[in-house]
């Protein structure tokens, strides 16, 4: 504290003390700042006004209660991860809006369709205690990933970071690279199978609907699936080299 702020403090208590000792009402110095306790119970602080009062007791919190950190972290609609993947509970603060990660698991290109994507995503999420609906960002042959999201306002990662936007952005690129899992914990590059073009309509190559896990000729759209590379903005649903089904690769799970 420096010598200013030293002086103000110690003259408001002299204020206060002579008040009080004649039986007046207490006063305070405009402008000088006091800790003071909400109703909630948390802490807060109160301002000295032009007429010698304090005014209310001003206190601040994150949204959505529960255990998660407080402050401007990543958002949670449907209940799930604090700040930077920690505990479970209701989220922090930021503005609402969506969950996106990358999951931990890797997966062959048989699975199980759209559906069975979306259900390992949703395990996934699960397993971080997430909590939400969940649907992988992927296309088969007759559906563009893009259609299976409303624009439910902007997509955040578990840190907190706002990658997409709206759905729109969507058929563009994130605002920031996709390379955490469910757990909160960075994924090292990312490919995922995605079977996405840019711009968010189908490739034409999709492991047969996802049905697939064959190892076979590039040109083959059966027996390969076009992957993003997630930890590149640019690259992060096309990547262009379609990889055999029977390779393992993350999927990318968004929050309906």
């Amino acid at each position: 504290m420096n010598r200013t702020a030293l002086s103000l403090t110690v003259a408001a208590g002299l204020l206060v003390a002579i008040a009080s000792a004649c039986g007046g009402k207490s006063t305070c110095v405009s402008g000088m700042s006091s800790s003071c306790t909400c109703s909630n119970g948390q802490a807060g602080a109160q301002v000295c006004q032009a007429d010698g009062s304090f005014g209310a007791c001003s206190c601040t919190s994150g949204s959505g209660g529960g255990s998660g950190q407080s402050g401007g972290g990543a958002v949670a609609s449907g209940g799930g991860n604090g700040t930077g993947g920690g505990s479970s509970g209701g989220g922090s603060g930021g503005g609402m809006g969506k969950r996106l990660f990358v999951t931990a698991q890797l997966y062959g290109g048989n699975l199980g369709g759209l559906a069975g994507a979306d259900q390992k995503c949703t395990t996934s999420a699960a397993a971080g205690n997430l909590g939400g609906v969940w649907q992988a960002w992927l296309s088969d042959g007759t559906t563009d990933a893009v259609s299976r999201f409303a624009d439910a306002g902007a997509w955040y990662d578990l840190d907190g970071r706002k990658i997409f936007n709206n759905s729109a952005n969507l058929t563009t690129v994130p605002l920031d690279q996709l390379r955490v899992d469910e757990q909160g914990q960075l994924v090292d590059y990312g490919f995922a199978w995605t079977g996405t073009s840019n711009g968010g309509t189908r490739s034409g190559k999709h492991c047969r609907g996802w049905t697939s896990q064959d190892a076979g000729s590039p040109d083959d759209t059966g027996t390969h699936g076009i992957i993003g590379v997630s930890s590149y903005t640019s690259t992060w649903t096309d990547s262009t080299s379609p990889y055999g089904c029977n390779q393992q690769l993350h999927l990318i799970c968004l929050e309906k």
